[in-house]
């Protein structure tokens, strides 16, 4: 008698499943004890020993894909207010904030709008195509700014340049995606070292490549170009970094989405079965090697869950915390560089381009050796929860700190190398930014239901990123403007309404508890 193909696929089935189901418990566990105590208290001597290598080849695309959008971002930084004042954009030197704080804030405008769209897409059409798209847009947008002669030009171009990228969420689905718990936030904590790195090398850029006719009149003395565009020079570097990630990516990455990896449709292996919840099994060798038989329908008409299924009490507090921290981030990455070209007598440090693009480069070195060696000291030691509240409790020192650099500048033996050696003593307190960056993408991936959600939900958290980045700048350089402009408190009401913002953020951080992962766990299992 003919057997039944259901029947005699429903055992296989069914032991996949318990498997996978036994294979997630363990792994949950893993993830909890990174999130809420640290790793080493938890971590028996068989499990650190299972740990599963970093896939090292993707990895390192990834991060030479990652790294030309933070230099693209950051370069304008140095020359941003000294190209609006070319533009005479107002004749009052101290109003430029209002208008700078505009420009800064297009960019994530641009993904505000569309963050949530080209994670989705990423879902339904892969990684690679919407990774590939947000390098062209930012390759051609950044090129186009260098040689606006207008306001309206450097509106247009920025946003643009935040419209076509939604990146940053797409990378986090993918180290999601190449990762499994035992090794997830050893990949996940490149990804800000690669911003670091980026925020080293954009400002050196924009600083030391601008008004270059005038800075290197020896080789660029006879251009026409340069001289007609002096602000054009840096932006065509970051635009070649662009397109040489685009290169890279286009012949050296992985598709990492299940439904487009390249592979026969009527299978699925076991290692898709078990990054049904977003993370996966600490012991591959845990796992039945067969691969499981279904229906070619599971794999290529799965559907990413709603935006709302996905809106839940945790992941809205994560956000909510995610959203200020940006926030008062942002404002204050906009604030120091106008702050640094504002004259002394204005509220200012008065430096010129190339100092501003050297001191705002100390913070990147900074980054790279909190990332590289105190935040994994620390992540073992508290877990990941408990360094994101430590962090943003400690941001509140270095904004109260500007204030002192202001009056040690103002003294009459004061050297400008002096002054660049105070503030940047300041940015380096600020490098322990990197690691909330962290610490919120383990938070997100933990809280995710399944691997078919991470670009939605990534595109949530880079869409409340994008707000606030949004907000801050305009926020940010115009309370700078107004306090310097009337004169309150001495010009340093600025740092008074900052300092309750860290504060305010610190406390939102608080409310989060270890107990909404584990809720967040039991949710999913039923």
């Amino acid at each position: 008698m003919a057997s039944n193909p259901s029947n005699e696929r429903k055992p296989l089935l069914s032991r996949a499943s318990s498997s996978v189901e036994s294979t997630e418990d363990a792994e949950q566990q893993h993830a909890q004890s990174l999130l809420a105590e640290g790793s080493h208290s938890h971590s028996r001597p068989q499990e650190r020993a299972s740990r599963t290598p970093l896939p090292v080849r993707q990895l390192v695309v990834l991060c030479m894909m990652r790294i030309s959008e933070p230099i693209s971002y950051t370069l304008i930084f140095p020359f941003i207010n000294q190209m609006l004042e070319d533009m005479k954009v107002t004749e009052d030197p101290r109003q430029i904030g209002y208008y700078a704080g505009v420009i800064e804030s297009l960019f994530a405008i641009g993904q505000l709008l569309t963050a949530i769209f080209w994670g989705r897409l990423s879902d339904k059409i892969g990684r690679k195509p919407v990774m590939m798209t947000g390098l062209l847009g930012m390759a051609v947008s950044v090129i186009l700014f260098g040689l606006q002669k207008t306001y309206c030009g450097l509106i247009i171009c920025r946003f643009l340049a935040g419209m076509m990228n939604g990146n940053v969420a797409v990378l986090q689905s993918i180290v999601g995606e190449i990762t499994d718990a035992t090794n997830f936030a050893d990949a996940a904590s490149y990804l800000p070292l690669c911003f670091a790195i980026g925020s080293i090398v954009g400002p050196i850029i924009g600083g030391y490549l601008s008004l270059p006719a005038q800075q290197y009149p020896s080789l660029f003395g006879g251009s026409a170009l340069l001289i007609e565009y002096p602000y054009f020079l840096p932006c065509l570097v970051g635009g070649l970094l662009n397109f040489a990630s685009i290169i890279v990516g286009f012949f050296f990455m992985e598709e990492t989405l299940v439904t487009k990896k390249k592979r026969p449709a009527t299978t699925i292996s076991a290692n898709d079965c078990r990054a049904d919840y977003g993370t996966i099994t600490t012991n591959v060798d845990a796992m039945e090697p067969t691969d499981v038989m279904m229906s070619p329908a599971i794999i290529i008409h799965a559907k990413p869950p709603s935006i709302r299924s996905l809106c839940t009490q945790p992941l809205l507090m994560v956000l909510l915390s995610l959203g200020l921290m940006h926030f008062q981030n942002t404002a204050w990455g906009a604030i120091v560089p106008l702050y640094s070209y504002t004259k002394i007598e204005n509220g200012g440090l008065g430096l010129g381009l190339d100092d501003i693009g050297f001191m705002l480069s100390t913070s990147g070195f900074g980054m790279i050796v909190v990332q590289l060696w105190v935040f994994p000291a620390l992540q073992r030691r508290f877990g990941a929860l408990r360094v994101f509240q430590l962090t943003l409790g400690l941001f509140t020192i270095s904004t109260i700190l500007p204030p002192l650099v202001t009056y040690l500048a103002r003294l009459p033996n004061t050297k400008v190398s002096s002054t660049v050696a105070y503030m940047s003593a300041v940015l380096m307190l600020r490098s322990p930014t990197t690691m909330c960056y962290v610490c919120t993408l383990m938070m997100t991936k933990m809280l995710s239901p399944n691997t078919l959600a991470l670009g939605t939900l990534n595109g949530m958290t880079q869409t409340v990123r994008a707000f606030a980045q949004a907000v801050a700048p305009v926020v940010g350089t115009s309370l700078y403007a107004f306090s310097i402009s009337l004169n309150i408190l001495g010009g340093n009401f600025v740092w008074i309404i900052m300092v309750l913002i860290c504060l305010i953020t610190h406390a939102f951080s608080l409310m989060i508890k270890p107990q909404s992962f584990e809720q967040a766990k039991n949710v999913r299992n039923h």
